[in-house]
């Protein structure tokens, strides 16, 4: 009788954990920051007016911070803009965490980091940079354009993300996460 009693109660239990989605693992969306890893990079998500956008000459800026920090002392990483936007690092930001050096590859709206700190290992966190991301003169109301963190390069070979201190490789352990941005018109 207890172990009938048992496996019912079990039963049940697994059948309120399915109807209420519990032990489903979800995306987390721009608005969800689900901070896992030892370090956390967020990509901000915007929502703007037709009228705003108008306003700032389809010009959006469009942060990317480090939100937590275990401790670098080098990393390499990228941004994928929506390719029917134009973007620029905005390089007279003053608010930033700590200077990021960038390239960019226009033809793939592509940009990856580099960032050294000649062995200091560093824990700040904070914005890492602020992109300034264009959007078509065509944007309407309704219109996505996705913001993402890149964990792999455009070199031949592609060359996967780094975050490094002198005794562990982050992003080798899965110990980066990371929130894409979208810019959203309303």
């Amino acid at each position: 009788m207890k172990l009938r009693n048992t496996a019912v109660f079990l039963a049940c239990a697994m059948l309120a954990a399915a109807m209420t989605g519990c032990g489903k693992e979800e995306t987390p969306s721009a608005s969800q920051e689900v901070k896992q890893g030892k370090h956390h990079i967020t990509v901000e998500s915007v929502e703007i007016t037709l009228a705003e956008l108008k306003e700032k000459n389809y010009t959006v800026p469009v942060c990317v911070r480090l939100d937590k920090n275990a401790g670098i002392n080098y990393s390499e990483w990228g941004v994928k803009v929506d390719k029917r936007c134009t973007f620029a690092v905005d390089e007279e930001t003053e608010d930033l965490a700590f200077v990021v050096y960038h390239s960019i590859n226009e033809k793939e709206n592509f940009l990856w980091t580099a960032w050294a700190s000649g062995g200091q290992v560093n824990t700040t966190t904070g914005n890492l940079m602020w992109l300034n991301v264009t959007l078509p003169r065509t944007a309407a109301a309704g219109d996505r354009y996705d913001i993402e963190y890149a964990d792999w390069s455009k070199a031949n070979p592609p060359t996967p993300h780094l975050w490094n201190s002198p005794d562990s490789q982050w992003a080798e352990s899965g110990d980066v996460t990371w929130v894409d941005g979208v810019i959203t018109v309303k």
